[in-house]
């Protein structure tokens, strides 16, 4: 009976020290919303979120504390503004969370600084206070990452058939001009930052050509097309944009085409808005000669 009873009183010390243990790896007020494992403080999916003092459903009107909620599992619902693109705020959570509260906290206890600083950042905090992501920011930042083709810049007569060395037109001949289709196509990018986003479209809309005259630039609604036999030297047509050259050049002239491209964003929150239209220019040397008429 003796050894029973010792056996029992070990069991009991052991026991007794295993929850001393336990209750000293325990800090009241963190909460870890992925089942108590937490999170890496490094990974980006990880939100620290001031819970305010006691915890999840504690007291305390959430004031300054180093209470803190890993959150790796969106739908716990431990942030009340989930920035993680997974899962939709709460607006009423969202708006009555204190984001620069949470923005001027100190270091919690128990989390590397530089972790914590990254996490700040992450957040979208800056000098201990909160920047809201704006969707116009974005759009800027997706625009920065499209890149835009420049017009082929194909005319008639072909532009492999030089003289002097350069490719030539003649006086009052409808000179075609054009840029490949696949230049002329609307591009989009989507720039993505704590659950709020924006997709920016670039629609080309407009071919300029320069002739390099000094005549009026000519404006076409499309990418152009080759000429073709069948269009003789009658105006352009379906589609067709040419120009026409009145008087021969004693030297080279450039032209220049300008595919012209509008831009309009949409964003998280039914944001939308235009930015100011770009453009992309190819140019080249031609020259203007004067049809020569043979009398035999």
């Amino acid at each position: 009976m003796q050894g029973v009873a010792t056996r029992r009183s070990l069991a009991l010390l052991l026991s007794l020290l295993l929850t001393i243990f336990l209750a000293a790896l325990w800090r009241p007020g963190v909460a870890h919303a992925d089942g108590g494992g937490g999170c890496n403080p490094l990974d980006p999916s990880c939100t620290v979120i001031i819970i305010g003092p006691g915890g999840p459903g504690g007291g305390g009107g959430g004031g300054p504390s180093d209470n803190v909620c890993h959150n790796t599992d969106p739908h716990q619902g431990c942030n009340p503004c989930p920035d993680n693109g997974v899962s939709a705020p709460d607006p009423a959570a969202c708006a009555a969370f204190d984001h620069n509260l949470f923005c001027s906290q100190l270091n919690p206890t128990g989390i590397d600084p530089v972790a914590w600083q990254q996490e700040l950042q992450l957040f979208g905090c800056a000098n201990n206070a909160y920047t809201p992501v704006n969707p116009a920011v974005l759009a800027q930042q997706a625009l920065a990452t499209i890149v835009f083709p420049k017009p082929s810049g194909d005319r008639s007569p072909s532009l492999s058939l030089l003289y002097q060395g350069l490719p030539f037109t003649y006086v009052n001949l409808w000179t075609f001009f054009w840029t490949d289709p696949a230049t002329w196509k609307t591009l989009s990018a989507t720039a993505t930052l704590r659950g709020v986003s924006a997709t920016v479209s670039a629609q080309p809309v407009e071919l300029d050509y320069d002739p390099g005259d000094g005549g009026k630039a000519v404006a076409c609604g499309g990418p152009g097309r080759a000429w073709t036999s069948a269009d003789g030297n009658a105006p352009p047509s379906d589609g067709a944009c040419a120009y026409q050259y009145k008087s021969v050049t004693a030297d080279p002239i450039t032209s220049t085409q300008t595919i012209v491209w509008t831009i309009t964003w949409t964003g998280t929150g039914n944001s939308a808005g235009e930015l100011p239209s770009l453009s992309t220019s190819t140019s080249g040397q031609l020259r203007v000669l004067q049809v020569q008429v043979v009398n035999r």
